[in-house]
This record gives structure tokens, C-alpha cells and sequence, in this order.
């Protein structure tokens, strides 16, 4: 698995261990062995991120400890591994974006148009940049078309 994309994944669902009190197993093994590999040298940050987990400052954080972690040639290949896993396991997902987003005239809405009550793992990510875009750029659920 290519490095960035082990990162985005790795970064989505280890806010998700870290935030949800009931996770699934996988999940929660994940954020178990995310506490024992990654939160040691930032400890602050996983208590940051279960009370801000939209907080951007705090998931730069956690994907700069995680590419630094990823140096360990062990440790990626744990990681992939671990991410293997959790995709592999049917981890819920909706209105993913697995690429960028790029030279767009108009307007780019990422959600859907109502709250959606579902319960969902990862839900309305861009996976890539996002850039040059020329209209308004909204990410999330409630926004009007």
C-alpha cells in the first residue's frame, strides 16, 4: 500500500478508535495498539483527539506521528497490516472521495443534502488534495446544492 494512502487510512480510523466508545473489535484492537505505538511519544493527543476529533491542527499531528512511525519498516508493515484489516472487515463508509480534487469551475459538495442518521466509519473524506476549485467547497451532510 502506497505510503499517503496508509496515512489517510491509518489517520480515519484511528480518529475513529480513539473518539467512539463503542467501536467494533477490530477497531478497538486497532485503537488499543495505536495507544501502545503511537500515543506514548504524543501523549496528550489521543485525550485531544477523543474532545476535538474534527480539530485539523490535532489530525495533522497524528499524521505527522504516524509518518514519522513510518520510517520503522516493522511498524509499516504493522500498520498496513492493521489497515488491511479494518477495510477488509466491512468498516462502514459513505461519500469517500479516494482521489483529488482538482481544476474544478464550479461548485463541489461532498455529503448529502440532509443529515443522514446512518452510522457510518468514515464518512465524507477527500483521500487527495483539494485544490484550484473556483466555486464554493463544502464537506459534510446539511448543505444546500
Amino acid at each position: 500500500m502506497e505510503s499517503n494512502m496508509l496515512l489517510i487510512l491509518a489517520a480515519g480510523y484511528a480518529v475513529k478508535a480513539v473518539t467512539e466508545t463503542t467501536t467494533s473489535g477490530l477497531l478497538r484492537e486497532f485503537g488499543s495498539w495505536l495507544k501502545k505505538n503511537i500515543f506514548p511519544t504524543k501523549p496528550k493527543l489521543a485525550q485531544e483527539l477523543t474532545q476535538h476529533p474534527s480539530d485539523e491542527n490535532l489530525q495533522i499531528q497524528l499524521i505527522d506521528a504516524l509518518r514519522k512511525a513510518l520510517r520503522d519498516p516493522a511498524f509499516k508493515k504493522e500498520l498496513t497490516e492493521q489497515v488491511q484489516q479494518l477495510q477488509a472487515a466491512g468498516i462502514k463508509e459513505k461519500n469517500i472521495v479516494r482521489s483529488a480534487i482538482e481544476y474544478i469551475e464550479g461548485n463541489v459538495h461532498i455529503g448529502d443534502k440532509d443529515q443522514d442518521p446512518g452510522e457510518y466509519d468514515r464518512k465524507n473524506i477527500v483521500e487527495g488534495d483539494v485544490r484550484h476549485i473556483k466555486g464554493n467547497f463544502t464537506l459534510g451532510d446539511g448543505h444546500d446544492s
